[in-house]
C-alpha cells in the first residue's frame, strides 16, 4: 500500500475534522466519511474533483505558495481559506496540510 493510502487511514480516525488526501496536481484522493455531507458533494463527484477548483478564487495564492513551499522543503504547514460547498457557498477553514514523504501528494487535515 503507498505511503499516501496509510497516512490517510492512519489520519482520518483521529478526529471529527474533515480529511482530504490529494495528488500533487490537487485531484482529491480520497475524503473522509463526513465530508460529503458537510459540504455537500457526493464522494464520487468529489473524487472528480480538483481541490484547488473549490477553493475560493482569492484564496488561490495562499494554496499556491503553500504548495510551492511544501515541493522545495517538506513541512506541515497552517493554512486559512474558504472552500466551496456543493451550493457555491463558501466557508472559511483552517487547514493543517502536509507533504507526504513519498512525494506522492498531501494529507490535509480540515476545521471549520
Amino acid at each position: 500500500m503507498p505511503i499516501l493510502a496509510e497516512s490517510y487511514e492512519k489520519f482520518a480516525t483521529l478526529s471529527g475534522d474533515f480529511f482530504f488526501a490529494l495528488k500533487l496536481d490537487s485531484s482529491i484522493v480520497e475524503v473522509s466519511s463526513n465530508v460529503p455531507s458537510e459540504f455537500g458533494f457526493d464522494q464520487d463527484a468529489l473524487k472528480k474533483t480538483r481541490f484547488a477548483d473549490l477553493i475560493h478564487p482569492a484564496d488561490l495564492v495562499i494554496w499556491e505558495h503553500a504548495c510551492t513551499h511544501s515541493l522545495k522543503i517538506p513541512s506541515l504547514q497552517k493554512l486559512e481559506f474558504r472552500l466551496r460547498n456543493a451550493t457555491a457557498n463558501y466557508t472559511s477553514l483552517r487547514c493543517h496540510m502536509c507533504f507526504c514523504i513519498d512525494r506522492q501528494g498531501y494529507l490535509l487535515k480540515v476545521r471549520k
